[in-house]
């Protein structure tokens, strides 16, 4: 399988740069909310790794062939499969700060990820929201399965 995150030299002018953890992040809020959703791997539960200090990590990314991309070993018979947006801010993300699970956000093929808390993602996220909320408000309104910036709350 192509790892898609690697691009041939004439897909390089127009692709966005992955390599750096910060861009992966930032791609990943942003992918996100346009699509919105966010897909993980599932099998009767979904997909946990762990820190190489033993942390619970849940793996998420931007788009299903970055999932499929790492649909192998312990986890070759997972499902990429997608959550909602709004599910992910209101289910997902509370549920991994309970269990104090951290996001491996944009895992690679060869194991490389950025690991953030659950709440500097959801922090993130309302923040990213408010940004569009204050310069095209009509966005919601087009858009009314995204989740309005005051209606996400923080712990």
């Amino acid at each position: 399988m192509r790892n898609p995150y690697k691009t041939t030299r004439r897909a390089q002018k127009n692709a966005v740069d992955l390599e750096q953890p910060v861009d992966r992040y930032r791609y990943f809020i942003r992918q996100i909310i346009e699509k919105k959703q966010v897909w993980g791997l599932f099998k009767d539960g979904w997909a946990i790794g762990a820190t190489s200090q033993g942390q619970h990590v849940l793996p998420v990314w931007a788009a299903k062939h970055y999932a499929l991309s790492c649909q192998n070993q312990s986890w070759a018979t997972h499902e990429a499969m997608s959550l909602s947006l709004a599910d992910f801010i209101f289910e997902l993300l509370p549920f991994a700060d309970k269990e104090e699970v951290k996001l491996s956000i944009m895992m690679t093929p060869d194991g490389q990820s950025v690991f953030i808390e659950p709440q500097k993602v959801l922090l993130d996220l309302k923040n990213f929201l408010y940004e569009i909320y204050s310069q095209a408000p009509q966005y919601f309104q087009q858009n009314p399965d995204i989740p309005l910036p005051r209606k996400i709350r923080l712990n």
